[in-house]
C-alpha cells in the first residue's frame, strides 16, 4: 500500500499540461498540492464523494481529472480510487482481523457488502474473508513457533 501510494504521489507532483482544442491548461503547484493532500488524508475512503465532487475539490473539471489520471497512471480515476480503497481495506483487515468485513468496507468508502467483496477480489484475486483467514493462520503459526 505504502509503495503504491508513494508511486501515486510521485506522479502527482509532476508538472503536467492538459491540452484541448483551444488552449493548454497547466496543472500548477496549487492543484498538485490539493491532489496530494487528498491522497495523504485518504480522501478516497469517503463514500459520499463522486468523481465530480473530487474534481471540484481540486479546482478542475471531471474531464481534466479523468485525463490527468489516464495520462499519468494509464488508468482512470475510479480505478485508482478502487485500488487505494482495497489496499487500505487489506491493511485494516491485517491490523484488525476482528473487525466485521462490512465495517471495513464502510471504512474505505464501499458501503455495499457484495460490491466490497467483488472489488476486493478484482484487485487482489482473493476475497476479504480469505485474506482475513490467511492473516489469522499466519498469526497462529507465529504463536506456535
Amino acid at each position: 500500500m505504502k509503495k503504491y501510494l508513494n508511486r501515486v504521489l510521485l506522479h502527482l507532483r509532476r508538472f503536467i499540461s492538459f491540452g484541448n482544442l483551444r488552449e493548454t491548461r497547466w496543472f500548477n503547484e496549487e492543484v498538485i498540492a490539493r491532489i496530494d493532500k487528498w491522497f495523504k488524508e485518504k480522501g478516497y475512503c469517503s463514500a459520499e464523494q463522486s468523481m465530480g465532487d473530487v474534481a471540484e475539490l481540486f479546482g478542475i473539471s471531471k474531464d481534466e481529472l479523468s485525463w490527468y489520471c489516464r495520462s499519468t497512471y494509464g488508468v482512470g480515476f475510479l480505478s485508482i480510487r478502487k485500488e487505494l480503497r482495497i489496499h487500505e481495506a487489506k491493511r485494516l483487515i491485517s491490523e484488525r482481523p476482528d473487525l466485521p468485513l462490512t465495517t471495513v468496507g464502510e471504512m474505505v468508502g464501499i458501503n455495499d457488502k457484495t460490491n466490497f467483496r467483488r472489488q476486493f477480489y478484482e484487485v487482489l484475486g482473493i476475497t476479504p474473508h480469505e485474506w482475513r483467514k490467511r492473516i489469522l493462520d499466519l498469526r497462529g503459526r507465529k504463536q506456535r513457533n
